[in-house]
């Protein structure tokens, strides 16, 4: 969890990692209208903020993929933008837990033995003579 501390004595608290729900609400709104709301919404875990009009902004009921979209329309814009921000860089270089763009050591080819490395030709591999050129037959009819 992290704290941002904000202007006129407010905060919000933040989760670091994300769940498998948050990270997908994230993914589905990327590149939506909503989706700088959606992102505060997914991380936000608690906060004590107040409104423009000085009134205190009730803590919403939170679900495993965060709070409702709803709970943050009485936040201050300037308020909302630095929660935005926090969120982001809280984030940063924090791997997705559902990103599959690396590659897994079983993927990677494996090494050749010892005997293989160690002998001058690869002992799987047919040995033509010299200046010999392999020639195919053609299957025969039927």
């Amino acid at each position: 969890m992290s704290r941002l501390t904000l202007p006129n004595g407010d905060w919000a608290d933040f989760d670091e990692r994300l769940n498998y729900a948050q990270a997908r609400r994230v993914r589905e709104a990327n590149g939506t209208l909503d989706s700088e709301g959606v992102f505060v919404c997914a991380l936000v875990k608690a906060w004590a903020l107040r409104d423009t009009e000085d009134q205190p902004i009730p803590f919403p009921e939170r679900k495993v993929n965060g709070i409702d979209l709803e709970a943050i329309e009485r936040i201050p814009f300037d308020t909302f933008r630095l929660m935005a921000m926090h969120a982001a860089s809280e984030l940063e270089g924090v791997p997705d837990p559902k990103d599959t763009s690396g590659t897994s050591t079983g993927s990677q080819p494996a090494s050749p033995s010892a005997s293989r490395r160690s002998s001058p030709r690869p002992t799987s591999s047919r040995i033509i003579q010299d200046g010999a050129t392999p020639i195919s037959k053609p299957p025969l009819p039927m």
